[in-house]
């Protein structure tokens, strides 16, 4: 009998708590309904867009520190900051001008003292394209490339000997070690390889450095491309510096090359503004 009223009491608690839940839910309901047709007949004013009352002097100091891609992103904000950044470009664009007749006269000037050693107009070009396409080389190596000659454990014998040679070139103060790929592979696979290789100054070998990877010449390119793709375009490079620097007057070479590459990237740099500004 208590069981059978207990049983009653627990089902008539249920059927409550159901009840209660509905009306909660038809008030909300309700509330929801008065809250959106409030938003309605009471719309929020948006935040004015303060940026428009920026003084151009300092929208000028804002932008210095912006690359294009987030300086151009700002012509959406109002026709006053659109306008503004269009004179700031070709500001830009001018400036740009007058560094490559700078560049293209101080060009010039290296070029004659060059034409006037007959012993370097024989080599320069050559010497120098074949420069400029083995760093184009290493801009096409992946990570991936890095990763698979970093699994070798017994590696090539020209890949090995290529990457000691790298790491001499690189390395400041180089002392071989017991494991010399041990010693090569902490060095490409840093994470600021590619950086310090693109950067490479050819200016800071010394003549000490420069009997350490002498060596590169002698050996053969056809083996060195069979053995490993990523191997051989860094055996190109330190060959390409290596005979930039054993010429007598390697560091007008040198300087002739860096100054035309200012004047090309000068050149991309102008064409996409002049596209912009119109």
């Amino acid at each position: 009998m208590l069981k059978e009223l207990q049983k009653e009491l627990d089902q008539l608690k249920k059927k409550q708590q159901k009840s209660q839940s509905c009306i909660n839910d038809l008030f909300f309901s309700v509330e929801d309904i008065h809250l959106r047709q409030y938003r309605i007949h009471h719309p929020i004013i948006p935040n004015q867009n303060l940026i428009i009352k920026v003084r151009p002097e300092i929208i000028n100091l804002i932008f210095a520190f912006l690359d294009y891609s987030s300086f151009l992103q700002f012509r959406l904000v109002s026709q006053n900051t659109n306008n503004q950044i269009l004179y700031l470009l070709s500001l830009k664009l001018n400036k740009k001008l007058q560094q490559q007749q700078i560049k293209k006269l101080e060009l010039n000037e290296l070029t004659e003292v060059i034409q006037n050693q007959p012993e370097l107009v024989e080599f320069q070009d050559s010497l120098l394209i074949q420069y400029q396409k083995s760093l184009d080389d290493l801009k096409q190596i992946k990570r991936q490339d890095v990763c698979e000659v970093a699994s070798y454990c017994n590696p090539p014998y020209q890949v090995e000997r290529v990457l000691n040679l790298l790491t001499r070139l690189l390395t400041q103060n180089y002392v071989e070690q017991q494991n010399r790929w041990n010693q090569s592979l902490r060095l490409v696979t840093n994470c600021q390889f590619f950086h310090q290789l693109l950067n490479f100054d050819i200016l800071s070998i010394t003549d000490d450095k420069l009997k350490l990877v002498e060596e590169i010449t002698a050996m053969e390119e056809k083996r060195v491309h069979q053995s490993s793709l990523f191997a051989y375009y860094i055996f190109k490079y330190i060959k390409a510096v290596v005979l930039l620097r054993q010429q007598p007057q390697y560091k007008t070479l040198f300087q002739l090359g860096q100054m035309r590459q200012e004047i090309d990237k000068l050149s991309r740099s102008i064409d996409k503004l002049q596209k912009i500004v119109g």
